[in-house]
């Protein structure tokens, strides 16, 4: 298999030139270090960094000695491993940078971090301890919401917010031994102090005093805001009172706006709401809880014409993933806040509550969240609020009254193909965000049920709803309709689109091709990137597909 050179340097590759003049163990470890603070990476040796091509490395260079070299060179040491190829007759060497979860320096003192410049293009720069909580939060190294907030008495906190969140969990029915504790028990039990009653940042996050709030910890901010289509600012409210007033102050802005349409299903009447009541309070609460609050920027919830989103400063944790959320095990960045929400019934005790926010768009037959504008310097939730879909709401609610809850997986699974129509495990499995392994039990209680049925050999199996579901879904030509979608067919004249377009073609070109939804154009292009028939270059709205040489 040929091996091909990154086109350009990233966040998490670096080129360094050796062949004209031998990198330095000193500039090596430099170049190691800054990887390091940041997500880890690749530093290739031999390539150069102004153009990209490979230029060999010196002959002078002691590979052997490399990985000792840089180990000598950093504190706490770093052991990377060192790869060599050939690439064009060039002989590189591959260091594997390990990303740290405490900060590493030179032990020359130098401390320096991957970031990104004004145009995109990334560079080093130097990393100051005051930037380094920040990073020990996000690997789960500190948790700075339990000590002691640096300049907090216990004056700073307001015994009346106290005694509302007293009345949360009365009224949440969350923790009720909370309830027989006195307020200085309280306060320790849900670590509002430390042992020496010292306010942390939990404590004045959920009962501090409003003026304290603003002069301690001027990043904890929320805004409330209403974009028009033209994106103009129809309402702009921002809140700094503690979290027992704010998150109520947010729910009751959102539900003024989330005006609902009934439908009757048997004898029972169903309010279809824009917003899920149970779904939002999760992706707030989350927000809130798992932010960085080293990190300047308030939380922001937008309601759009089209749709909620939810922005929360600072990226997603370390080895947490967008395309896992589902069934990672939580992992939250400020861990006594997120625990004393939890306590007092402000947030899921499971730990499980993006299951709410999938559940609350899927049961309506919502497109899913949407978390692509998520980055290392944002998490960025987005549910739409202008579709729904009555006919499967009516099969979910029938279904629940016999049966009770519906479990995710099965709401997911029947939203995916009834959107995309016949799916392999595959597909299914990066919809529920599981592994395919674990796809065939899933599969086989619904078959059971009689809700899918499979089609085809085992290596071309596809997986579609039923006749019996199309009828319960009140669409008695789906079945007949997905059944001879014929996706050979569709491939082909995508396939046929690129090779005529030089300039690529977007997913807008395939929708007005075959006149398919976004999501399905979107599936039908992976599946054809993944079967190596197109090439995909570029992100989110750049992205273009090119027809693969020899596809």
């Amino acid at each position: 298999m040929t091996f091909e050179l990154p086109a350009t340097e990233s966040l998490t590759v670096e080129f360094k030139r050796d062949d004209h003049r031998r990198q330095s163990d000193d500039e090596l470890a430099k170049a190691v270090v800054c990887l390091a603070n940041r997500d880890g990476g690749t530093l290739y040796l031999g390539v150069d960094d102004a153009t990209g091509a490979p230029r060999g490395i010196h002959p002078d260079r002691d590979l052997a000695g490399l990985t000792t070299a840089i180990y000598e060179r950093t504190r706490p040491a770093l052991l990377v491993r060192v790869e060599t190829l050939v690439v064009d007759s060039h002989t590189l060497a591959l260091l594997h940078v390990p990303a740290s979860s405490r900060p590493v320096a030179t032990t020359k003192g130098l401390v320096v971090r991957r970031d990104l410049d004004a145009r995109g293009r990334p560079l080093c720069r130097p990393w100051f301890p005051d930037q380094f909580d920040s990073h020990l939060t996000r690997h789960g190294e500190l948790d700075v919401s339990r000590g002691p907030w640096p300049g907090a008495a216990h004056a700073d906190l307001d015994p009346a917010a106290r005694h509302e969140l007293r009345r949360l969990v009365e009224s949440n029915r969350a923790d009720q031994t909370l309830l027989e504790l006195s307020d200085d028990e309280l306060d320790h039990a849900l670590h509002l102090v430390d042992d020496a009653g010292t306010p942390t940042l939990t404590g004045l996050l959920l009962v501090g005093r409003s003026a304290a709030l603003r002069r301690l910890v001027p990043t904890h901010e929320v805004a409330f805001q209403v974009l028009t289509p033209g994106e103009d600012l129809a309402v702009n409210d921002f809140s700094r009172e503690p979290l027992v007033r704010l998150l109520p102050w947010m729910e009751e802005r959102v539900a003024a706006r989330n005006d609902e349409v009934e439908l009757e299903v048997g004898l029972v009447r169903v309010g279809i709401p824009r917003v899920d009541d149970r779904g939002f309070r999760e992706a707030l609460v989350n927000a809130v809880s798992h932010r960085d609050y080293q990190r300047n920027g308030a939380v922001h919830v937008q309601w759009r014409p089209d749709r909620l989103e939810v922005v929360s400063p600072g990226g997603l944790l370390a080895g947490v993933r967008v395309d896992r959320l589902l069934t990672m095990q939580p992992k939250p960045r400020n861990p006594a806040l997120t625990d004393a929400l939890k306590r007092v019934g402000l947030a899921e005790r499971t730990g499980r509550g993006v299951d709410r926010i999938y559940r609350g768009l899927a049961r309506y037959g919502r497109p899913l969240p949407d978390w692509s504008d998520t980055d290392d310097q944002q998490v960025v939730v987005s549910m739409r609020t202008d579709e729904h879909d009555e006919a499967l709401l009516r099969w979910v609610v029938t279904t629940e009254q016999a049966e009770g809850p519906l479990p995710v997986d099965t709401l997911l699974v029947v939203h995916t193909l009834r959107e995309q129509g016949p799916s392999k495990v595959g597909e299914l499995a990066r919809s529920l965000q599981r592994s395919v392994e674990k796809m065939p039990a899933i599969l086989k209680r619904l078959e059971e049920r009689g809700v899918v049925t499979p089609r085809g050999n085992t290596k071309g199996r596809l997986w579609e709803l039923t006749v019996a579901m199309f009828q319960e879904l009140g669409d008695r030509t789906g079945h007949v309709r997905h059944t001879g979608l014929q996706p050979q067919r569709q491939q082909l004249l995508v396939m046929q689109l690129a090779e005529q377009t030089p300039g690529g073609i977007q997913r807008r070109d395939v929708v007005e091709l075959l006149g398919l939804p976004g999501r399905q154009a979107t599936q039908l292009l992976g599946r054809l990137v993944e079967e190596g028939r197109l090439r995909k270059e570029g992100e989110r709205r750049w992205t273009r597909y090119f027809a693969a040489e020899g596809a």
